[in-house]
């Protein structure tokens, strides 16, 4: 028995069949996105006019974030704790580490549809 391996090309990288990319563009534009400003959508988070200490807390989710490249953190606690100003402070502080940013709460509980709609156009 005969089996053939297929012929890969390793430097191209296919999502789509119309988008098809090499792994040179790939490179260049992870490179030109890194001297980039983050673009940063905050449109839907509250405006806060106070400070907390936090400090611990902000480094321990700085460490787990940056550091470890940990992927999800849910911040969870009673009402009027602070854990959205725990949230809007460690983005000031994490900004330039990342493309975008993106604020969204689920307080309304919005449709997954309306949340895919609205990241797809600020993505896009």
């Amino acid at each position: 028995m005969i089996i053939s391996k297929p012929n890969i090309n390793k430097s191209r990288i296919n999502i789509c069949r119309e988008n098809s990319q090499s792994l040179e563009d790939i490179q260049n534009q992870s490179s030109s996105s890194q001297n980039q400003t983050p673009i940063i959508d905050l449109t839907k988070a509250p405006e806060l006019n106070y400070k907390y200490g936090r400090t611990s807390e902000i480094a321990t989710l700085k460490q787990w974030i940056l550091e470890n490249h940990t992927r999800l953190i849910t911040i969870y606690g009673l009402s009027g704790i602070g854990k959205t100003a725990l949230t809007l402070k460690l983005i000031s502080e994490i900004t330039t580490q990342f493309d975008y940013i993106i604020y969204r709460s689920l307080d309304n509980l919005p449709k997954l549809i309306t949340v895919k709609n609205e990241l797809k156009q600020f993505l896009c």
